[in-house]
């Protein structure tokens, strides 16, 4: 999969400007959370602290949760949560922070 500039680490925080008509790709990265031994994603949610930016649709990979985001209200901050379950056992979650503009 190609990395783009909406990418999340999963061990950072970023802070992304989403315009409020767009619908746009966001990719949490667990690679390096994962580590080297051999563990995968099995199952992953997303969750908005509010309604008004709305989820699409989600998919993963064995490494990746991948998040289609639509809406929100200009100059509103929201966050965005993803919780992942992994194939040996592990829980977490990682947020990152939007703040809606007009384009």
């Amino acid at each position: 999969m190609a990395m783009s500039t909406r990418t999340v680490c999963a061990g950072e925080l970023k802070i992304f400007h989403k315009d409020s008509n767009a619908t746009l790709d966001y990719i949490w990265d667990w690679t390096d959370w994962l580590g080297d031994d051999q563990d995968t994603l099995m199952n992953h949610s997303f969750t908005t602290s509010s309604p008004e930016l709305t989820i699409e649709l989600s998919e993963q990979t064995e490494q990746t949760a991948t998040v289609w985001l639509k809406g929100g209200i200009p100059y509103t901050n929201y966050f965005v949560t993803c919780h992942v379950h992994t194939m040996g056992g592990r829980d977490e979650d990682r947020t990152a922070h939007f703040l809606i503009v007009s384009r």
